[in-house]
């Protein structure tokens, strides 16, 4: 008897924390909400008592939410230290709407690595299209409104970048972007071809510094044609 309460209490320290894990990432926007009001959980004639948990599941949301609201300034040092670095991303579906409205969206809880200051838009095989980045917007969208969210602040933005956020939310319909969204407003996404010979999955980095003749300084519209160069190469 003592053996198996034994083996019950470590396969409990070692479920609790994946599963706190998981519970912030699905639910971070309600846990705050419900944890005063959860004490015990009762299954399959087991009832474990977590009030003494609830306090380590409120640090967790906490510092998950206060992380995501950091990547928030994320234009703003790529300006220093991502000025040389491109993220691409796998845009199949997304392309065309990713030109006509000069944004690429992402999910608000996902955070990204290094600073960057370009984003690449990836297609059959090359990168089609680039865009700096000028500014990240957190939001949501209700009742044909945007509402700004992790501490966002939307009267930064134009009526043109207000509208164009506005527009690629009810346009897209193969992607839900109207809750837990950030989305990537650059200068324009000038369209190039650098060719890379393998298929990106998700995103990867890329610095464009090691491309010869680049310069942290050039326009969009010149680093275009500098991967369409390098990329015929």
């Amino acid at each position: 008897m003592e053996l198996a309460k034994l083996i019950f209490s470590f396969v409990g320290n070692l479920l609790w924390p994946a599963t706190i894990l998981i519970i912030v990432l699905l639910f971070r926007k309600y846990l705050i909400q419900l944890i005063p009001n959860i004490r015990s959980v009762e299954a399959g004639g087991f009832k474990l008592n977590i009030e003494k948990r609830v306090e380590r599941v409120e640090k967790i949301v906490e510092a998950t939410v206060e992380d995501e609201r950091a990547v928030i300034t994320l234009h703003q040092r790529s300006s220093i230290e991502g000025a040389s670095t491109m993220l691409a991303f796998a845009a199949g579906k997304s392309f065309n709407e990713n030109l006509k409205y000069n944004i690429y969206y992402d999910p608000a809880y996902r955070n990204h690595n290094l600073p960057f200051q370009f984003i690449g838009l990836y297609k059959d095989g090359a990168i089609q299209a680039v865009g700096k980045v000028l500014k990240i917007v957190y939001c949501d969208y209700k009742d044909g409104k945007l509402e700004e969210t992790y501490d966002d602040d939307l009267s930064r933005l134009t009526q043109d970048e207000y509208n164009r956020i506005k527009n690629i939310i009810e346009e897209t319909g193969y992607y839900d972007l109207k809750e837990d969204t950030k989305f990537f407003l650059v200068d324009k996404f000038y369209e190039t071809c650098y060719n890379l010979g393998y298929a990106i999955r998700g995103k990867q980095y890329f610095r464009l510094n090691e491309i010869k003749d680049f310069l942290p300084e050039m326009s969009t519209q010149k680093v275009a044609a500098l991967l369409r160069e390098s990329g015929s190469e």
